[in-house]
């Protein structure tokens, strides 16, 4: 019986070793910086006091951040897009083509500019 559970024991450790996956050794400087950053163990309230004390060391994850933070959490915007072309669409401009549309609601956008 022993030399059974010893053989046991040994095929359970093949297999455990067998299908273990590998450590994911990565030459991308992108998953490299990922790996640094998620290993770093900071308390750090202020976003914007992180990214000045951290400079350029995770200069992909700053620009990803610039990128998602940057987007409006609002759909303000596309409300007013909305409702500027309602104004210009109305029931005597209703065969106007939409690359019209879309200049006279550029000028309309930016007619403080002008």
């Amino acid at each position: 019986m022993c030399e059974s559970a010893h053989h046991m024991k040994k095929l359970r450790d093949n297999l455990i070793q067998k299908h273990t996956p590998l450590p994911i050794i990565s030459l991308d400087p992108i998953v490299a910086e990922i790996d640094s950053y998620m290993k770093l163990d900071v308390v750090c309230v202020d976003v914007l006091e992180f990214r000045r004390s951290s400079g350029d060391q995770f200069y992909h994850l700053k620009r990803l951040a610039q990128i998602i933070l940057g987007i409006p959490v609002t759909s303000t915007p596309s409300e007013e897009v909305f409702s500027t072309t309602g104004l210009i669409l109305n029931a005597k401009r209703t065969a106007l083509a939409p690359e019209n549309v879309g200049k006279i609601q550029m000028i309309h956008d930016n007619y403080e500019l002008l």
